[in-house]
């Protein structure tokens, strides 16, 4: 380790820890801003330094977003730890060879072991259920299962590390093996923080498994992992002109991996696969000079964070300085955070990354909260993924699946900020938001958070509803209208703290996030507001057990509430299993067996009146 100090005569002052390939201590004058930001010179050697990780005052580690940390995050007094690997000027000819550090040989030479380990994994159903357990084919295992990464070449886990396999992954992965044209490129947008980089790793120990070679560009420097033979080459710290790399580049079968985005063009017959954040500036230049397919990688989602820290825990004893918190810590993070597993499943980040998102918070009045709601993020800048998060667009087919995207807020704490900021008080105002967002492209999820709580304050308040009970396979029944009181409002923690129903009441929870229902009402209500308008959107059944579970009931009715705009368009909702499978007949649960769904019109314009 070697700490530097800049002295009160340079741009700033810090405390730099560097990681030196010898560990030999050396004094280093460091530049972090100009033509060779990110450089230092050490006996005539220039050297590249990694910021990708600052372990802040606190002690607490702050990993960076795909494309380093900004210049923004260095402060005065700061403490940060960079990893310094030294690369000699001149021609590759006549620079000393440079030895491969133990973290990089380590990954190298286990990726192609470890991936087909994982894929056996997958094939056996290992840490899953029985067959004699399986539900169904489409419930088989839903355990997540992990890749073994035994160095880590960002080196965020020094010991290596656990990488969740996401169900996305495996998608992404189906679509990258497809036959392709020489030259394909393939853009992975993203969240900071939900695991592209983690994709990048998952993709290359595919790649190795399969005997190709792989130029990874990781964090402006080349390296070249040739797994084409069974002794596995590796050259690190290399430049885009290098004989080897131009050797690859020109290889068809062959794959550059650019980390974090990429500004030029880069002349290449290999395939590209550039994963980074959903940031033009990443990817824009790039993008109108070579082809590419866009794809999107989605948030976690809660199930998914359940899923990793329960598959964790026979493994957390060995794996300790992953620093991963319990299954209820996890879900109260996501709740605050979102699914964003670099600061949920990782303890000693999450204090930075709420305070961030509070500062963020601070900053939202309600103009910002409008141009959000319609997707402009232009005043957001640096805080846009604190606040809003990328998923994956309305599905039409499967051959579709990852290549349309929507946002949403980010966790329930920010949508009721949101919701604060624009102030209920202003009911028409209200009202012009939601008109203008129900028909605002890429709006939905938006729109759904203002119209919940705005159908949620049109329930209490009573009055007349049209309705329709609807049937699988079966044209609707147009019903008598819904009239209901005034009602008593009584919000919740959790299903546990639920009271026994009572007559007149309406129950909804505090979470923004809370599983497959939005309310409940007196006997065996159970309510859900959206604004699908492509039929059957499907209906997952894993919440509805948990609130089963609670209530007891024999029957359910299924309230699907909608704006008056989407009523006619609305019918039956396919039953779902946790993979988003339409469940099999005779596998449903019997209380749902038993229980009707209606289409109920919610009319916002209502809240005006």
């Amino acid at each position: 380790m070697v700490c530097v100090v800049l002295g009160a005569g340079e741009i700033m002052a810090a405390k730099i820890i560097f990681v030196n390939q010898d560990d030999k201590a050396q004094s280093f004058k460091a530049n972090l801003f100009g033509p060779e930001k990110n450089r230092v010179r050490v006996a005539n050697v220039l050297a590249a330094f990694k910021s990708s990780v600052a372990i802040m005052e606190d002690g607490s580690t702050m990993e960076a977003d795909d494309d380093g940390l900004s210049m923004n995050t260095f402060v005065a007094g700061g403490t940060y730890n960079l990893s310094l690997v030294p690369q000699e000027e001149g021609p590759p000819s006549k620079r000393r060879r440079v030895e491969t550090p133990e973290h990089w040989q380590a990954f190298v030479q286990s990726a192609a072991k470890n991936y087909k380990e994982w894929e056996a994994a997958m094939k056996n159903g290992k840490n899953g259920k029985t067959d004699a357990e399986k539900d169904s084919d489409a419930e088989k295992d839903s355990a997540m299962k992990f890749l073994t990464v035994s160095g880590d070449p960002s080196l965020n886990f020094m010991k290596g590390y656990l990488l969740g396999i996401r169900e996305c992954y495996i998608g992404l992965k189906k679509i990258l093996e497809k036959p392709k044209r020489p030259g394909d490129c393939f853009l992975v947008l993203g969240t900071s923080g939900i695991g592209k980089s983690c994709f990048s790793v998952f993709w290359i120990c595919h790649l190795a498994a399969r005997k190709k070679k792989v130029v990874w560009k990781l964090h402006s420097n080349f390296y070249l992992l040739d797994f084409s033979d069974e002794a596995v080459k590796f050259d690190a710290q290399l430049e885009e002109s290098d004989p080897k790399i131009q050797e690859v580049f020109r290889d068809r079968d062959a794959w550059l991996i650019i980390d974090g985005g990429q500004e030029g063009s880069i002349d290449c017959a290999c395939h590209i696969l550039v994963p980074c954040s959903d940031q033009k500036k990443n990817y824009a230049k790039f993008l109108k000079i070579q082809r590419f397919s866009v794809l999107y990688l989605p948030v976690w989602e809660e199930e998914e964070i359940s899923q990793f820290v329960d598959a964790f825990e026979q493994h957390r004893l060995e794996y300790q300085h992953m620093d991963v918190p319990s299954k209820e810590e996890a879900i109260e993070k996501y709740a605050l955070l979102g699914g964003v597993a670099r600061y949920v499943l990782c303890s000693k980040k999450t204090a930075y990354r709420l305070e961030e998102q509070e500062q963020a918070l601070r900053q939202l009045d309600a103009a910002n909260c409008l141009k959000m709601l319609k997707d402009d993020f232009t005043a957001l800048e640096s805080t846009r993924d604190m606040l809003v998060h990328m998923t994956l667009g309305p599905i039409t087919d499967d051959s579709k699946k990852y290549r349309q995207r929507d946002f949403k807020l980010a966790s329930g704490r920010v949508k009721s900020q949101v919701i604060a900021a624009l102030d209920m008080e202003y009911k028409a105002d209200t009202v012009k938001i939601l008109k203008a967002l129900l028909s605002c492209t890429g709006a939905g999820s938006y729109f759904g958070y203002i119209y919940e709580l705005v159908g949620h304050y049109i329930f209490i308040g009573g009055g007349e509803f049209r309705r329709k009970r609807v049937h699988d396979g079966r044209d609707a029944e147009e019903l008598n209208s819904l009239k209901l009181p005034k009602l008593t409002c009584h919000r919740f923690e959790s299903l546990d703290t639920l009271p026994k129903l009572e007559a007149d009441t309406y129950y909804y929870p505090k979470a923004g996030n809370f599983a497959s229902i939005d309310a409940i009402m007196h006997p065996n209500r159970l309510l859900q507001f959206f604004n699908y308008s492509r039929g059957d959107h499907g209906y997952l059944v894993t919440g509805l057990e948990k609130v089963h579970a609670r209530l007891g009931c024999d029957e359910y009715e299924v309230w699907f509430c909608v704006p008056k705009e989407k009523y006619e368009v609305t019918g039956f909702q396919s039953w779902l299993t946790s993979k988003g499978v339409k469940y099999k007949t005779n596998l449903l649960p019997t209380f749902l067996e038993k229980s009707d769904q209606y289409v109920i019109e919610v009319d916002f314009e209502k809240l005006g009146t």
